[in-house]
């Protein structure tokens, strides 16, 4: 067995604390320097069952257990197998100041705040509160809204813009569309729309899903000559006469706008500027401008693909600002994916696959990125089907401090960043310093 130990305040040392908050009820109270082993073994003792139940779960096999420590503090230990372990430690990080009161100074009650560190905002700071016999419950995650950033940051872009226009750049993205793909044509509707929204120029080259891929590489190289565009996009899927991978090394580098190309990821693996992978530099906003700075935190990181899980990792270790974190990668061949998750301070998931993520892989207080996008059957909905992410966004909220939505999190943060990439390299060919959205992140927390 494996120990989770907390610790009781004095009763005469209440502190503040900060960040959603858990009672525990009142009634379990001893004079201290008393053990107390409440395991939930005993059904006569319907409060420790209670309280048991709602840190480890009903079905857990494992007990609470409350020792005396030093004097004037008691520790109260979770002895349980490695799951249930990981179930108390996402609703009881270690350490945990058990704040309590007692009005003679003699004794201590499990009352009063037990308060996860580091937790939320401080606007929601809980006051302690005596007398209400509650077993503990805790507060939802906050939302990360993905349009209220996407459009703090496209409201910079339309200034840089203007800005650009006035020293007589015109800033332009191409679209490139192969075949009639109705998925792709909608994608490059919204982003068109997006770069009229924001100022920016565009247009689409429709060529017929037929076209040979020599012939695609022509119009590619022909974009790369012309000055009047400064971002390029060629939309995915192609057909499968063309090569997706030729097709991105062919794309001038500067005029990448989606970042796809190897010398910009190799850039970004450098710490050099330059593009910056759309999604993943959108997560980073996200947490700069929800005041999640990643410097110091564990990033954990679940999925290792070329778009999202690798260009992350390398963004958000470089020693800069914005960055400097811990990062470890997840995957499929991840034993016990569980026990690297519920150690991170912030958690990103893109997996691809529905409710991936479980409120027990997720430690207390932690900031979760959900990436995913996934349909689901849904009857009630005229469509029969929703999108969900990789995340079961019900249940993580519960413990998480901040979290994503999805829709409305990650998803609109990929076409701005789309523009701010475009913008920035229209910026660099009027040889006028880059004012991109990560040097500019003030905070909406």
């Amino acid at each position: 067995m494996r120990h989770a130990h907390l610790r009781l305040a004095h009763a005469n040392e209440l502190r503040p604390v900060s960040g959603p908050a858990m009672e525990v009820d009142q009634g379990l109270a001893a004079p201290i320097g008393q053990n107390l082993d409440l395991a939930p073994a005993d059904p006569a003792d319907a409060r420790s069952q209670g309280l048991h139940d709602r840190l480890l779960g009903s079905e857990a096999d494992g007990k609470l257990v409350y020792t005396p420590a030093t004097a004037g503090h008691l520790q109260v230990g979770v002895d349980a197998p490695e799951k249930a372990l990981r179930m108390a430690r996402q609703r009881l990080p270690d350490p945990v100041d058990l704040n309590c009161v007692d009005a003679g100074g003699k004794g201590g009650h499990l009352s009063q705040i037990l308060a996860p560190i580091a937790v939320g905002a401080a606007d929601e700071a809980p006051r302690a509160r005596s007398g209400e016999g509650r077993y503990a419950r805790r507060m939802s995650a906050r939302i990360i809204d993905g349009a209220a950033v996407s459009a703090a940051i496209r409201a910079d872009l339309t200034r840089r813009v203007a800005a650009l226009r006035q020293r007589g750049v015109d800033p332009g993205l191409a679209f490139v569309i192969v075949g009639d793909n109705p998925a792709s044509i909608s994608y490059v509707r919204g982003k068109a729309r997006a770069c009229e929204e924001t100022g920016l120029r565009s247009e689409t080259f429709h060529v017929a899903e037929q076209t040979p891929q020599a012939d695609l590489l022509a119009l590619v190289e022909k974009l790369n000559q012309d000055p009047a565009w400064h971002g390029m996009i060629v939309q995915l899927p192609l057909p499968p006469q063309i090569d997706p991978d030729v097709v991105a090394m062919t794309i001038d580098p500067e005029k990448d706008a989606d970042a796809a190309h190897p010398f910009n990821l190799g850039r970004v693996l450098a710490g050099m500027p330059g593009p910056k992978p759309c999604t993943p530099a959108g997560i980073q906003q996200l947490l700069l401008r929800t005041g999640n700075d990643p410097s110091g935190q564990h990033v954990v990181i679940v999925g290792r693909s070329n778009i999202v899980g690798k260009p992350l990792a390398a963004l958000l270790m470089q020693k800069q600002p914005g960055a400097n974190a811990t990062v470890t990668i997840c995957h499929t061949g991840t034993r016990d994916l569980g026990a690297h998750t519920s150690r991170a301070d912030i958690l990103v998931a893109a997996v691809g696959k529905a409710n991936a993520i479980t409120a027990d892989m997720v430690k207390a207080g932690a900031v979760v990125i959900d990436v995913g996008n996934n349909r689901v059957a849904d009857p009630s909905r005229k469509s029969g089907s929703r999108m969900v992410g990789d995340v079961d966004f019900d249940a993580v909220k519960e413990v998480a401090s901040w979290i994503t939505p999805v829709p409305g999190g990650v998803g609109p943060m990929t076409v701005t960043m789309l523009l701010s990439n475009t913008v920035a390299a229209a910026e660099r060919s009027a040889a006028v310093p880059v004012g991109g959205a990560a040097n500019q992140a003030p905070s909406l927390r």
